[in-house]
């Protein structure tokens, strides 16, 4: 996938395709195993760097978890000057 078709993707649009790609029999078997993995499975290492590693491998699966269960995509809200007025 060229830079800018991800360029041109919003949030909404990422939702949809991480429901579609991990709701598929295929996805249901790759998401548990990433979950077994990488959510279940300690985060703890030897070393600082390693554990910090291993929780951003943690919490990139339950990011995707969480954009598979969303029933209304929700994005974030922005505070404009005009609204602390």
């Amino acid at each position: 996938m060229s830079d800018e078709i991800i360029d041109n993707l919003d949030y909404e649009e990422i939702v949809k395709q991480a429901k579609r790609c991990f709701t598929s029999p295929a996805g249901e078997i790759v998401l548990a195993y990433l979950k077994e993995t990488y959510v279940e499975a300690s985060c703890l290492s030897a070393t600082t760097n390693e554990t910090m590693y291993h929780l951003g491998q943690k919490e990139l699966v339950q990011l995707l978890i969480s954009m598979i269960k969303e029933k209304e995509v929700k994005l974030p809200t922005v505070i404009t000057e005009e609204d602390d007025k």
